[in-house]
């Protein structure tokens, strides 16, 4: 009965609370031309001094220059958010209205000469795996306003006009997915949300690896040193960090039970939570089930949360002494030189990631969309990224606190030091027992054998047919299985070589590839004993046909086997004149010229031209497109140029 009556008062505070306080207003959007200082530089292959043959700087060939671009800033009163298009969709900056604190690492020259360097924020890595997209690679984007007053930067952008010699070398950018990037913000929130989602366009199937790479302040002092110059033998005093200092000035936050380093090599416990002086490493997460990672400014009690999605877990911490950033990284997949599962084709990969600062408490202990708290023994301090009225509880149902909380309120008190229970009227919005359950570093802590079993599936993972153009130091990329896998042989162009590698294969599989190469060589096409795959272009060849009716019962076939096929869903919409069904699909990805084409075709209000607009290859793409959906007729996208003996 107590429990019942406490959770009634809770329910009214916070039905008092939400009446007396104040609606948030509605996100502000401007676009303001901005002028930075960007760092510069010839390009070159690794170890090497040619001009265009790589992504890695000439030495002395950086300098400094003057770069003006619009940045789209989302302002809703707590947080102040900056996109900028023009780079390649990046989140520049966020900064919280009350105290200035900014929520990434922050500098006045963007480092542009360094495809792994900016000067904060959030970029995405795609295609190439890591640090994938460069700093001016231009994106189209549209503004879209809700009804709840939120705002989101909605942007796409396209590879095929990266065909240059450099990129099939490391930071290569060639893809034939096309990638969108949506930022929003909402109304009375701290939360900055960012959404990345690519789309495969394409017959075959492609990797689901995406990343993402958030860069975040490190306080990094010096301190004088006297060192032997090797080459003169005279002791001269020199400008080193500070280590031990840098350790007491900074936490990682970063929860993951099992870690992997580059590879993957091995798998270990991340004793990065028992061990606060463990810097210096490059750990992906291979069993991270709390969905949370940060960094703790210690002096100013400032913590900087990235909120996962409950896939993944897809985080990679990174960290170094050398710079005053460390790196948090995110997506889809687990250990990024690993291309994960192949997705059929059409199907839509994504994540969403969640940023705030939980400021004025202590290092946090654990974290959601909701709420942060920092636990200390059997004391705890927590904010919240809106202003609500909470209760606390703790494991044997005591309320242990109640008040008022948000971005800059902190709620403190005790607890048994087990669990705590944290609700706003009815709604819990935190559960969790503490401390969190890691296992202690060790020699003898065994892996457990599920998480054996997912590190043996990522190293298992390593498939040609799911790798970029763009190679790794010292590994293969797509390119080196055209000799033996006739589907990659078809991906390149290299018609002749994919058909000798299927001369004895009857397969279904076989059939549909056999067909896509005859359709691109204008032969009657046929796709023999071909499953659902073909669904699809059998539905073009229906469209091209004039059987609307046949478009679409081919089309389901293949939706009933990939429900969420990007391009068979809008070519249905169109097919069945269902104007409510596109407009669905453009809320669904708003950064989808491909979407808002649809819309356009169908009478409806569009913003097809804002997604064109400063967006290379995406006329093409949407004009090809067009033609499956309104005449039934396909080609492929470019290909990345290659020469025809398939190497």
């Amino acid at each position: 009965m107590r429990a019942t009556v406490r959770m009634s008062v809770a329910a009214l505070l916070a039905i008092a609370w939400a009446q007396s306080a104040p609606a948030a207003d509605a996100v502000k959007v401007a676009i303001e031309p901005m002028t930075f200082r960007v760092s510069v530089a010839e390009g070159t292959a690794r170890g090497r001094i040619e001009p265009g043959s790589g992504f890695y700087p000439i030495r002395n060939t950086t300098k400094v220059v003057e770069r003006k671009v619009d940045v789209v800033k989302l302002d809703n009163g707590l947080v102040e958010a900056w996109v900028v298009p023009a780079w390649a969709g990046r989140l520049l900056r966020a900064i919280d209205r009350k105290t200035g604190v900014d929520y990434f690492r922050w500098g006045d020259t963007v480092e542009g000469h360094l495809p792994w360097a900016l000067p904060g924020g959030v970029k995405p890595s795609f295609p190439f795996f890591e640090h994938g997209t460069h700093l001016e690679q231009p994106a189209g984007y549209r503004i879209v306003k809700h009804g709840d007053g939120s705002a989101t930067v909605a942007m796409d952008m396209r590879f095929t006009q990266y065909t240059g010699r450099a990129e099939n070398g490391r930071y290569g950018r060639f893809s034939d997915e096309s990638l969108n990037i949506m930022v929003t913000l909402k109304p009375g929130s701290a939360l900055v949300y960012w959404r990345q989602r690519k789309e495969n366009p394409n017959p075959l199937p492609r990797a689901e690896r995406m990343w993402n790479d958030a860069i975040y302040p490190v306080a990094r002092p010096t301190k004088q040193v006297q060192e032997t110059d090797k080459r003169t033998g005279q002791v001269v005093e020199k400008t080193v960090e500070d280590r031990d200092q840098m350790k007491k000035l900074t936490r990682f936050i970063y929860p993951a039970r099992w870690v992997s380093d580059h590879g993957p090599t091995t798998i270990h416990t991340s004793p990065h939570w028992s061990n606060p002086d463990n810097w210096d490493v490059s750990h992906f997460a291979i069993d991270a089930p709390y969905h949370f990672v940060g960094v703790y400014d210690v002096p100013h009690r400032v913590n900087r949360l990235r909120i996962n999605d409950q896939q993944g877990p897809a985080a990679k911490l990174y960290t170094c002494f050398w710079a005053d950033f460390c790196e948090h990284w995110g997506g889809v997949g687990y250990v990024f030189e690993k291309p994960g599962k192949l997705r059929p084709a059409h199907e839509p990969v994504e994540f969403t990631h969640r940023f705030w600062i939980a400021q004025g408490i202590g290092e946090v202990s654990y974290a959601n969309d909701d709420v942060a708290v920092s636990v200390d023994g059997q004391k705890f301090e927590l904010v919240a990224s809106r202003h609500i009225e909470v209760s606390v509880t703790d494991g044997s149902g005591k309320v242990v606190s109640r008040g008022a909380t948000g971005p800059h309120t902190v709620l403190r008190g005790e607890f048994d030091g087990k669990r705590l229970v944290v609700a706003e009227g009815e709604d819990v919005l935190m559960d969790q027992a503490f401390p969190l359950d890691r296992p202690v570093p060790g020699k003898d802590t065994q892996v457990p054998p599920e998480v054996r079993a997912r590190f043996n599936a990522v190293v298992a993972s390593a498939d040609l047919e799911g790798e970029t153009v763009a190679r790794n130091e010292g590994a293969q990329g797509a390119l080196m299985g055209i000799a033996t896998n006739p589907r990659i042989a078809y991906r390149f162009g290299q018609f002749e070589q994919a058909m000798k590698l299927l001369t004895n294969d009857r397969s279904g599989d076989a059939d549909y590839l056999r067909g896509l190469i005859r359709w691109e060589q204008n032969l009657p096409v046929d796709f023999g004993t071909a499953g659902w795959q073909a669904d699809y272009m059998r539905a073009l060849l229906a469209a091209r046909a004039g059987d609307k009716q046949r478009a679409i019962e081919r089309v389901d076939g293949y939706l009933k086997n990939v429900p969420n096929a990007w391009y068979p869903r809008l070519a249905r919409a169109y097919w069945s004149g269902d104007k409510a069904a596109a407009r669905q699909l453009a809320e669904e990805n708003p950064g989808s010229p491909e979407a808002q084409l649809v819309l356009k075709l169908l009478g409806e209000e569009h913003e097809l031209d804002a997604l064109l607009k400063d967006n290379p290859e995406a006329d093409a793409h949407v004009a090809n497109f067009e033609g499956q959906i309104t005449r039934g007729t396909w080609s492929h996208l470019p290909r990345y140029p290659v020469p025809a003996r398939g190497n």
